[in-house]
């Protein structure tokens, strides 16, 4: 768990106060905290000026805008950005406060360049932070704040979304094939990152051929320089959630309805056993609920199967059969994927396919090794394995790079 500068900061502070030399023993924590996320040169006003960027407060909210609420939002505001700009300029004092109570004057820790933002620069410049609530209500209007403003990548946990601190997010170049196929689900997200009406997506296929890849590599910072405006892109954030989680639509919604990021709620593997109900709660998600989707949200879902839901030749209608109206059950489970506004097929590679996948992946990890054998290690490799896909071509480089590694041909 990340420590807050702040806190220590004002425990170290009331040891001051109370003239105890037991503020030494407080100087330290605050010291680690810092060095945890040094921004600038002035390394606590640096921090003090990160809580502010991300914070999740008032002057976020609809009641900084409205026109009777919006002055007594303000003034609060301007009230507490001055005690934390106060609190900002007592950083170059710490030490020696600390050595005239402990006699050992101790080091302050050196920052780093500064943070290229906007806001940050008009902290540093100006000399009143209370000044600065319009640029603050816009800034939180655009970014938000909180978690969702400091993190990209989420996991529903059925409480709260918990962020991804280093998300799995490959770059679109790195990901072989399909180009037409990420082409059309870049575009979707493009179109809803703009604030533009935007489809559901299914991505359906067999296993192995980067369909959750593609969802995740929109996440990469390559992705938005592939078209759009990269301050658009900015506003993409990812909730994994989990199958079984489904149900908790509303909840999701509810966090997630007024603020002015846009969600993709990424469904991995998706698929439905005889028995399992969870499939119409995902129905009321897509289309059909009383509560209606946010207009930040959208669904990609994948899955190895076209319908999602499992069937069998016993569910088609029959003359003898028992249920009175079979057709209608089996037009309930079809019409989950109709829901889907998208659905993009991610079809097996045929040999021509998988063979330029290995050969990219080999130029991309700088493998030395002849094309014909690089082709024929490939054809073997899908035999003895797991086919013909992309994991397939990519587990083959990961294994050959290894292999020429400790033949000392190559470096890791």
């Amino acid at each position: 768990m990340r420590v807050s500068p702040l806190r220590e900061l004002v425990i170290l502070l009331d040891s001051l106060e109370s003239g105890l030399p037991a503020a030494g023993e407080q100087y330290g924590p605050l010291f680690r905290a810092l060095l945890a996320g040094a921004l600038t040169p002035d390394i606590l006003a640096a921090q003090v000026m990160e809580a502010v960027l991300f914070d999740e407060n008032a002057l976020g909210g609809p009641a900084a805008r409205d026109s009777l609420a919006g002055a007594t939002v303000h003034a609060a505001a301007q009230a507490d950005l001055r005690a934390l700009q106060a609190l900002a300029l007592v950083g170059p004092r710490l030490p020696s406060a600390v050595g005239r109570l402990t006699g050992e004057t101790p080091p302050w820790p050196a920052g780093t360049a500064p943070v290229a933002n906007a806001v940050v620069h008009r902290l540093s410049a100006t000399d009143d932070w209370g000044t600065l609530i319009p640029e603050l209500v816009q800034h939180y209007a655009r970014h938000g704040g909180g978690l969702m403003a400091r993190y990209r990548a989420f996991r529903w946990t059925g409480t709260s979304c918990v962020p991804v601190i280093e998300p799995d997010a490959p770059a679109p170049g790195s990901l072989m094939g399909y180009d037409e196929e990420r082409a059309l689900l870049r575009r979707n997200t493009e179109h809803f990152v703009a604030g533009f009406a935007a489809n559901n997506v299914l991505l359906y296929g067999d296993r192995g051929t980067g369909k959750s890849s593609s969802v995740k590599s929109l996440l990469h910072p390559e992705t938005a320089l592939a078209g759009g405006r990269p301050e658009d892109w900015e506003r993409l954030r990812m909730i994994e959630v989990p199958k079984a989680l489904l149900g908790d639509f509303g909840t999701i919604a509810a966090h997630l309805r007024a603020r002015p990021q846009r969600f993709v709620l990424f469904v991995d593997d998706l698929s439905f056993e005889e028995g399992e109900t969870q499939y119409k709660d995902m129905k009321a998600v897509l289309e059909g609920g009383l509560e209606s989707r946010p207009q930040n949200v959208v669904v990609y879902a994948t899955s190895n199967r076209r319908h999602l839901i499992r069937e069998f030749f016993a569910d088609r209608p029959a003359a003898d059969a028992t249920e009175v109206h079979a057709r209608d059950t089996v037009q309930e489970k079809l019409s989950l994927a109709d829901r889907f506004g998208m659905t993009i097929v991610f079809p097996t590679p045929d040999q021509a396919s998988y063979l330029a996948i290995v050969e990219g992946l080999a130029r991309q990890r700088g493998l030395s090794i002849e094309t014909t054998a690089l082709r024929a290690r490939a054809i073997e490799w899908a035999a003895w394995h797991n086919g013909r896909s992309g994991r397939t071509a990519r587990q083959l480089v990961d294994y050959l790079a290894g292999e020429l590694g400790l033949a000392g041909t190559a470096r890791p």
